[in-house]
């Protein structure tokens, strides 16, 4: 059944949906079986979108608690150096800010739009999509040959059908 608005199957949706919202809950994983193991393209294109800001959530959550641990690390050594840095403040800010960012992709892949996540790093280039694209451009070509020919062939054969109706006369 298709969506009036949209105009693409309510299933095809739904996979959608589920691509980001299933990184509130599994981060890198969800986005990962989705974009392994489904073959329809526009839900690949969702679930390397959100696969990307979760492989970037995960580089930013990673450099928060390095700058964490050096900032504790040098207070221990340099115990009149206070590097003040609220960095369960910054934490907190990404894992709200996945949510948030989630759920508005997620409404967004409700309403047929590929939203683009901010301050996600594009890791996972178009796979293949490139490739498809060129893959459609020779399959063109070959089919405009092969009409051309069969043209070409038609015509042939009429010419020489008139020519026997000439010569039996």
């Amino acid at each position: 059944m298709k969506d009036k608005k949209t105009g693409t199957k309510k299933e095809d949706r739904t996979l959608k949906i589920v691509t980001h919202i299933i990184g509130i809950f599994a981060g890198i994983l969800g986005a990962l079986i989705i974009f392994i193991l489904t073959a329809d393209r526009s839900v690949k294109r969702h679930a390397r979108n959100a696969l990307n800001w979760q492989i970037s959530l995960l580089i930013y959550s990673a450099v928060i608690f390095i700058l964490s641990f050096l900032s504790t690390f040098s207070m221990s050594i340099f115990p009149r150096v206070h590097i003040i840095f609220p960095f369960s403040f910054a934490l907190s800010l990404l894992t709200v800010l996945n949510i948030i960012f989630c759920i508005v992709a997620a409404v967004k892949a409700s309403e047929g739009i590929l939203w683009a996540y901010p301050l996600s790093i594009n890791f996972i280039a178009k796979i293949g999509e490139k490739n498809i694209e060129k893959g459609k451009q020779e399959l063109r070509k070959a089919f405009k040959e092969v009409r051309d020919d069969i043209q070409k062939e038609i015509k042939s054969s009429k010419k020489k059908k008139k020519k026997k109706v000439k010569k039996s006369k």
